[in-house]
Protein backbone atom coordinates (compact mmCIF):
# COMPACT_ATOMS: atom_id res chain seq x y z
CA UNK A 1 0.00 0.00 0.00
CA UNK A 2 3.04 2.26 -0.02
CA UNK A 3 3.79 4.88 -2.63
CA UNK A 4 7.18 4.30 -4.17
CA UNK A 5 8.84 7.11 -6.07
CA UNK A 6 12.06 7.20 -8.03
CA UNK A 7 13.90 5.77 -10.99
CA UNK A 8 13.81 2.04 -11.71
CA UNK A 9 11.20 1.24 -9.07
CA UNK A 10 9.63 -2.21 -9.00
CA UNK A 11 6.16 -1.73 -7.52
CA UNK A 12 4.62 -3.90 -4.85
CA UNK A 13 0.98 -4.96 -5.10
CA UNK A 14 -1.33 -1.99 -4.57
CA UNK A 15 1.53 0.46 -4.69
CA UNK A 16 1.95 3.40 -7.02
CA UNK A 17 5.23 3.01 -8.83
CA UNK A 18 6.84 5.97 -10.49
CA UNK A 19 10.02 6.37 -12.47
CA UNK A 20 11.71 5.41 -15.69
CA UNK A 21 11.22 1.90 -17.05
CA UNK A 22 8.87 0.81 -14.30
CA UNK A 23 6.83 -2.36 -14.72
CA UNK A 24 3.93 -2.14 -12.28
CA UNK A 25 1.91 -5.08 -10.97
CA UNK A 26 -1.78 -5.43 -11.88
CA UNK A 27 -3.88 -2.62 -10.41
CA UNK A 28 -0.86 -0.38 -9.90
CA UNK A 29 -0.24 3.00 -11.49
CA UNK A 30 2.90 2.78 -13.57
CA UNK A 31 4.64 5.99 -14.56
CA UNK A 32 7.64 6.39 -16.79
CA UNK A 33 8.92 6.15 -20.33
CA UNK A 34 7.99 3.19 -22.48
CA UNK A 35 5.78 1.54 -19.89
CA UNK A 36 3.49 -1.30 -20.84
CA UNK A 37 0.81 -1.42 -18.18
CA UNK A 38 -1.11 -4.51 -17.15
CA UNK A 39 -4.89 -4.64 -17.67
CA UNK A 40 -6.69 -2.04 -15.55
CA UNK A 41 -3.50 -0.14 -14.83
CA UNK A 42 -2.74 3.48 -15.65
CA UNK A 43 0.25 3.65 -17.95
CA UNK A 44 2.09 6.93 -18.20
CA UNK A 45 4.98 7.88 -20.41
CA UNK A 46 6.10 8.45 -23.98
CA UNK A 47 5.05 6.05 -26.69
CA UNK A 48 2.74 4.00 -24.48
CA UNK A 49 0.56 1.32 -26.01
CA UNK A 50 -2.52 0.95 -23.81
CA UNK A 51 -3.71 -2.39 -22.53
CA UNK A 52 -7.40 -3.29 -22.24
CA UNK A 53 -9.15 -0.93 -19.81
CA UNK A 54 -5.97 1.03 -19.30
CA UNK A 55 -5.48 4.78 -19.45
CA UNK A 56 -2.80 5.54 -21.98
CA UNK A 57 -0.80 8.64 -21.39
CA UNK A 58 2.09 10.43 -23.05
CA UNK A 59 3.19 12.08 -26.25
CA UNK A 60 2.06 10.66 -29.57
CA UNK A 61 -0.66 8.46 -28.11
CA UNK A 62 -3.23 6.90 -30.40
CA UNK A 63 -6.52 6.76 -28.51
CA UNK A 64 -8.27 3.56 -27.60
CA UNK A 65 -12.01 3.03 -28.11
CA UNK A 66 -14.48 5.15 -26.16
CA UNK A 67 -13.90 5.01 -22.41
CA UNK A 68 -10.15 5.39 -22.53
CA UNK A 69 -8.42 8.65 -21.62
CA UNK A 70 -5.74 9.63 -24.06
CA UNK A 71 -3.41 12.31 -22.91
CA UNK A 72 -0.30 14.13 -24.12
CA UNK A 73 1.58 17.38 -23.97
CA UNK A 74 -0.29 20.65 -23.66
CA UNK A 75 -3.55 19.02 -22.61
CA UNK A 76 -6.22 21.11 -20.92
CA UNK A 77 -8.16 18.75 -18.68
CA UNK A 78 -11.91 18.75 -18.38
CA UNK A 79 -13.62 18.26 -15.00
CA UNK A 80 -12.94 14.74 -13.72
CA UNK A 81 -10.41 14.07 -16.46
CA UNK A 82 -6.79 13.02 -16.07
CA UNK A 83 -4.59 15.73 -17.47
CA UNK A 84 -1.02 14.97 -18.44
CA UNK A 85 1.78 17.01 -19.99
CA UNK A 86 4.12 19.87 -19.30
CA UNK A 87 2.73 22.83 -17.38
CA UNK A 88 -0.72 21.32 -16.99
CA UNK A 89 -3.08 22.74 -14.40
CA UNK A 90 -5.67 20.10 -13.66
CA UNK A 91 -9.18 20.77 -12.36
CA UNK A 92 -10.20 19.68 -8.84
CA UNK A 93 -10.17 15.90 -8.50
CA UNK A 94 -8.02 15.44 -11.58
CA UNK A 95 -4.61 13.83 -11.84
CA UNK A 96 -2.13 16.40 -13.05
CA UNK A 97 1.13 15.18 -14.55
CA UNK A 98 4.04 17.28 -15.78
CA UNK A 99 6.83 19.58 -14.70
CA UNK A 100 6.15 22.22 -12.08
CA UNK A 101 2.53 21.18 -11.53
CA UNK A 102 0.63 22.40 -8.51
CA UNK A 103 -2.17 19.94 -7.94
CA UNK A 104 -5.49 20.81 -6.32
CA UNK A 105 -6.51 19.15 -3.03
CA UNK A 106 -6.95 15.41 -3.46
CA UNK A 107 -5.17 15.37 -6.80
CA UNK A 108 -2.12 13.36 -7.80
CA UNK A 109 0.63 15.69 -8.92
CA UNK A 110 3.50 14.27 -10.95
CA UNK A 111 6.63 16.00 -12.17
CA UNK A 112 9.78 17.75 -11.06
CA UNK A 113 9.66 20.27 -8.25
CA UNK A 114 6.08 19.47 -7.29
CA UNK A 115 4.59 21.03 -4.18
CA UNK A 116 1.92 18.66 -2.92
CA UNK A 117 -1.45 19.89 -1.70
CA UNK A 118 -3.31 18.26 1.18
CA UNK A 119 -4.04 14.62 0.42
CA UNK A 120 -2.04 14.79 -2.79
CA UNK A 121 0.57 12.36 -4.06
CA UNK A 122 3.69 14.29 -4.90
CA UNK A 123 6.00 12.72 -7.43
CA UNK A 124 9.39 13.90 -8.63
CA UNK A 125 13.07 13.90 -7.84
CA UNK A 126 12.58 13.78 -4.07
CA UNK A 127 10.71 10.83 -2.64
CA UNK A 128 7.73 11.98 -0.60
CA UNK A 129 5.86 9.33 1.36
CA UNK A 130 2.10 9.89 1.54
CA UNK A 131 0.02 8.37 4.30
Amino acid sequence: GAITDGAGVDGQPGAITDGAGVDGPPGAITDGAGDDGPPGAITDGAGVDGQPGAITDGAGVDGLPAGAITDGAGVDGQPGAITDGAGVDGPPGAITDGAGDDGPPGAITDGAGVDGQPGAITDGAVETPVK
